[in-house]
């Protein structure tokens, strides 16, 4: 053979034994994490709890052909709640030959709908504080509504018409139908 042949075909395979776990349709979500302060020759993952270094490595390889020199696993236990504990989570830190440097954020985010998301996260905090006063058992008033101008005008003519300063009128003309 070759020498240019076989420094292709070492290229082409990979550096250490490919796993025989076959995956058609895959049933798992593996999620590259964006740490700043990482070095850009390392990636982080969050991965299910049932993966393995090898999984991971073998996943990598045969998917976008990226070949993980070292691999680190942790699993982060969660901190029990009031009656059952929330499910551990697993990140791997891989080393890579070439680097991946993350792309800059974009200064313009119109086209992400910015603006619906952040009204969208007001609205969700505004319902998880009446929530969670609901919850302690304070009844929800209208104090904010009673502060608005609309209201503040409002009331000053309903207090008026009470004292009897203003007459009540309607000068709308309502059409009349036959009976």
């Amino acid at each position: 053979m070759s020498r240019p042949a076989a420094d292709a075909l070492a290229r082409a395979a990979p550096s250490f034994r490919l796993g025989t776990k076959e995956v058609f349709i895959p049933a798992h979500v593996v999620t590259l994490l964006h740490k700043p302060h990482q070095p850009p020759n390392w990636a982080m993952f969050q991965v299910p709890l049932r993966f393995s270094k090898f999984d991971l490595r073998d996943y990598l390889w045969n998917l976008y052909g990226l070949e993980a020199k070292k691999i680190r696993s942790v699993v982060k236990i969660s901190p029990p709640e009031n009656s059952r504990r929330a499910p551990s989570t697993k990140f791997m830190t891989i080393e890579m030959d070439q680097p991946f440097v993350w792309p800059e954020a974009p200064e313009d985010k119109e086209a992400w709908n910015q603006k619906m998301y952040q009204a969208r996260e007001r609205n969700q905090e505004k319902q998880w504080k009446q929530m969670m006063a609901r919850s302690r058992g304070h009844i929800s008033t209208t104090k904010e509504d009673a502060k608005s101008e609309a209201r503040k005008s409002l009331r000053k003519q309903a207090e008026a018409l009470l004292r009897g300063e203003k007459e009540w009128k309607n000068d709308n003309k309502v059409e009349e139908k036959p009976l």
